[in-house]
């Protein structure tokens, strides 16, 4: 809020800064709040897969790219240029193939049980585990919401992205979904059953979050690359044509 208030100008700011940009990251930063310090996130820590994915889905999918969207380009390529060599690092980090082994490896590898059972013991591993997944989304969303432009992939390999993104969440929750036994014994063990859930009724709705709503969000992603793609044809023909 600094940067993009007061010093604006120390950072090569415009005269004015967008209020979207502005609702768009405070936004993010709120659901982060809704996720972690509400209700959800007691009830998630300890009772209710269920809500484990919806906080998961939370910081994924839609705090990471209200985050992006609100972060303006001209920041982000002050803070970048401040170390040389970060923007290398950065540019193979959002390179759409690494961006996509980051953070499917990293959401599927926390939900294997053993690992999903171990931040739920541990508060420092449960910390870790949320600032990876918040990390790597916001890897995962750089293709199309990169504030730098150039760092973003073309419209036709954006749809190929999305589509590939879509797979991960539908193939992990169907998984999940039809699994016949509890996997995670920490809801099964839970103090008090919350709205008369069942562990294994608990599982099968977390898992359709996961796969129903998870999936869902990519696949709008890839209607949006692709209108936007067919709008930027639209133009390029009208620019080309005789008299413009």
């Amino acid at each position: 809020m600094w940067a993009v208030g007061p010093a604006r100008s120390r950072f090569g700011g415009p005269t004015a800064f967008p209020r979207g940009k502005a609702i768009a990251f405070l936004s993010g930063l709120l659901v982060i709040g809704l996720a972690i310090m509400s209700p959800i996130g007691e009830l998630a820590d300890r009772y209710l897969f269920a809500l484990h994915m919806t906080q998961h889905l939370l910081l994924t999918v839609v705090s990471a790219p209200l985050l992006l969207w609100g972060t303006p380009e001209w920041l982000a390529r002050w803070l970048i240029d401040l170390v040389p060599g970060v923007y290398t690092l950065v540019r193979w980090l959002t390179n759409p193939i690494v961006a996509f082994l980051a953070f499917n490896i990293t959401f599927s590898g926390w939900h294997l049980p053993q690992l999903y059972d171990l931040a739920l013991r541990n508060s420092l591993v449960h910390i870790f585990e949320h600032q990876t997944m918040t990390g790597t989304a916001l890897l995962l969303w750089c293709p199309a919401m990169c504030p730098l432009p150039e760092l973003r992939a073309s419209y036709p390999a954006q749809i190929a992205y999305f589509f590939l993104n879509s797979v991960v969440p539908t193939v992990l929750g169907a998984l999940i979904t039809f699994a016949g036994q509890v996997l995670y014994p920490t809801y099964a063990l839970a103090p008090r059953r919350v709205w008369g859930l069942s562990p294994l009724s608990d599982q099968k709705i977390g898992a359709l979050i996961m796969w129903v709503p998870g999936g869902l969000v990519f696949l709008i992603a890839v209607t949006v690359a692709f209108f936007r793609w067919m709008g930027q044809e639209e133009d390029d023909e009208w620019i080309a044509s005789p008299g413009h």
